[in-house]
């Protein structure tokens, strides 16, 4: 597995977004994402590793890629 390849981004509901991590494991950016999804202000979430792997958002739910 290659370390340090995913970074893990998070938009709020205020409009603003913000990198939770950058250059981590697979491993510490499915912790962060699934951090972020259970925060209540939190309108959508990506982990990408230059491409998005991973989504979340309020309306749609979990989405690959």
């Amino acid at each position: 597995m290659d370390q340090g390849k995913y970074s893990v981004r998070q938009y709020l509901q205020d409009g603003t977004h913000q990198y939770v991590s950058t250059a981590v494991s697979l491993n510490q950016a499915v912790e962060d994402f699934s951090n972020c999804v259970v925060a209540a202000s939190t309108k959508r979430v990506i982990v990408t590793d230059g491409q998005i792997r991973v989504q979340w958002t309020q309306e749609g739910g979990f989405r690959k890629g």
